[in-house]
């Protein structure tokens, strides 16, 4: 939650900004907070992967629902996927490639700086998709073009989402003092821009 700072109060820049130009505050505001929502999607994506170990690219899948005011406050926010998370988006996954005849020996996999060992896991691209990490389904078939086989499970970790809220990154309430410091930033531009606009 994002408060009217002592910083705000004491700003020229806003003090001069609700005075002259009241009918932009919304939309200053507005923009401000779409634009601090931005800025902590974008330190998640950083802070995520760092922590857990995934891949970058495995940190895409957040959103931001733009600011909307009503009863007098405004509300963004930042949408993390909460799709698990498969194995092979983890930057420590041994060994990395496709294992072909027996697919024995296991895979591990370091999550969160604790190394896991799937014995009975194994790399492949099955049925054609995307490589990961697989294990067989002991006792279950299914029917495929080749003929019928043992069925498998794709292995995956926990969401994204999920990450970001565990006790190891603490997203939410660690973010809460960095959140405020860029919406005074971004606000207070905001109010700069809008009076160097009439001044024109």
């Amino acid at each position: 939650m994002i408060d009217t700072s002592v910083t705000l109060q004491n700003s020229s820049a806003v003090n001069l900004f609700l005075k002259q130009m009241p009918e932009h505050f919304n939309s200053a505001l507005e923009t401000a907070i779409n634009e601090t929502a931005k800025a902590i999607k974008a330190e998640s994506k950083k802070i995520v992967p760092k922590e857990w170990g995934i891949k970058k690219e495995a940190a895409q899948d957040a959103k931001i629902k733009k600011a909307s005011i009503s009863a007098g406050s405004a509300v963004a926010e930042v949408l993390l996927g909460g799709k698990k998370t498969p194995f092979w988006n983890f930057g420590s996954v041994s060994p990395r490639n496709v294992m072909s005849g027996k697919t024995t020996g296991g895979v591990s996999v370091l999550i969160a700086g604790n190394s896991y060992q799937f014995k009975h896991a194994f790399v492949t691209n099955m049925d054609s998709r995307n490589v990961g990490v697989y294990e067989r389904i002991k006792g279950k078939y299914i029917e495929t073009s080749r003929g019928r086989r043992e069925a498998t499970r794709h292995l995956s970790s926990t969401s994204f989402a999920k990450m970001a809220k565990s006790k190891k990154t603490n997203i939410p309430n660690s973010m809460q003092a960095k959140a405020q410091e860029i919406f005074e930033q971004k606000f207070i531009a905001q109010c700069d821009l809008f009076l160097n606009s009439a001044r024109l």
